[in-house]
């Protein structure tokens, strides 16, 4: 790390040097503390402020410049802010080690605020330390959608959008998310932990950090298509449906990516007790009838195969392979169309 000696910084003015984000939260008179037990340092680019992996034993918070946050090897870039920004609070808030790296990309000028001054503020300025906890919860949830969810390709400003609404959201081992069946209007990412996905009591899958549960109920509005329980203690991010729907409304690749993983993970359910008979006009053709005699949709020999293969356990990408195995033909849209057909035709 490469810093300059103090007297060479030009002065910052009380009023001006914390005069950002969280800190507006404290009068000057608190502001004036944290400078007079900060230290000032300059960096040059290419600098590091601190590394993932260290203990927190402060925040810096830097007045001019712009610097780099990353995460993880090879690096993925999670943010490169300028000045005014502070960083280094989301450790020392949680007591748990940097989980980024931070590099100066040009020359900077920061405090380097200890974290046991930051404590002693907080307690002494609950507003300061409500606003500090939101700042610190929104930037997590921003790093997050960035670097380990759907939305990551998003524009800045969305992200930054979509991050406020996040609802951090713990669970027990056992605890359920949602139930098969049931009508909810809010989805999960999660953060740590494993989550089971069932249906009928019976194993889907197990699911851990980075999915993305429940978006179908919350775009769409229809019952959830299965129950989640965690199997572990999970952390995740809540988003409510009236929150994500206008986002993914407006950002259309975003729309085909989340419609992507809904019908691959969507599993049909059969519909019913059906009467197979050949189409007396084309041998390449059957007819669906249900019980009552009744016919409701002509179909191909593979569209029948399709048909067969819907068993209520099975998901699309299942459906998918499965006519692959068949055919040799790898059409997953093909499939859902047929799908869709077959089930809007029986309903």
């Amino acid at each position: 790390m490469h810093s300059a000696p103090v007297a060479s910084l030009p002065s910052d003015p009380v009023a001006t040097a914390l005069d950002f984000g969280p800190f507006l939260a404290l009068p000057e008179a608190g502001r004036a503390r944290l400078l007079a037990g900060s230290e000032r340092k300059a960096f040059a680019a290419g600098a590091v402020l601190m590394r993932q992996g260290e203990a927190p034993d402060a925040v810096f918070a830097v007045v001019a410049g712009r610097l780099r946050i990353a995460q993880d090897d090879p690096p993925t870039i999670v943010g490169a802010p300028a000045a005014p920004v502070l960083v280094g609070e989301m450790s020392v808030l949680s007591g748990q080690r940097r989980n980024a790296t931070v590099t100066a990309l040009t020359q900077l000028r920061a405090y380097r605020i200890p974290a046991a001054l930051i404590s002693e503020i907080m307690a002494a300025e609950p507003e300061f330390a409500r606003q500090l906890s939101a700042f610190a919860a929104i930037r997590l949830g921003n790093n997050f959608l960035r670097r380990s969810s759907p939305f990551a390709d998003l524009p800045a400003a969305a992200i930054e959008a979509l991050s406020s609404k996040l609802e951090p959201a713990t669970f027990a081992a056992g605890d359920v998310l949602m139930n098969e069946g049931e009508r909810g209007d809010d989805a999960y990412l999660v953060r740590t932990g494993e989550l089971d996905v069932l249906r009928a009591e019976r194993m889907l899958a197990t699911i851990g950090p980075g999915a993305f549960v429940g978006e179908v109920s919350a775009l769409t509005g229809t019952p959830r298509t299965a129950t989640v329980r965690a199997r572990s203690e999970v952390s995740a991010f809540r988003l409510r449906g009236d929150d994500v729907r206008p986002i993914v409304k407006k950002y259309q690749d975003l729309v085909s990516r989340l419609e992507s993983t809904m019908q691959s993970r969507h599993i049909p359910r059969a519909t019913g007790e059906v009467v197979v008979a050949p189409a007396p006009d084309d041998p390449q053709a059957v007819l669906l009838r249900d019980a009552g005699g009744t016919t409701y949709l002509r179909v191909t020999h593979e569209a029948l195969a399709i048909y067969h293969d819907i068993d209520g356990e099975r998901s699309l990408r299942d459906l998918a392979m499965r006519n692959f195995e068949r055919t040799g033909a790898i059409d997953p849209a093909g499939v859902f169309a047929t799908v869709a057909t077959l089930q809007a035709r029986s309903e």
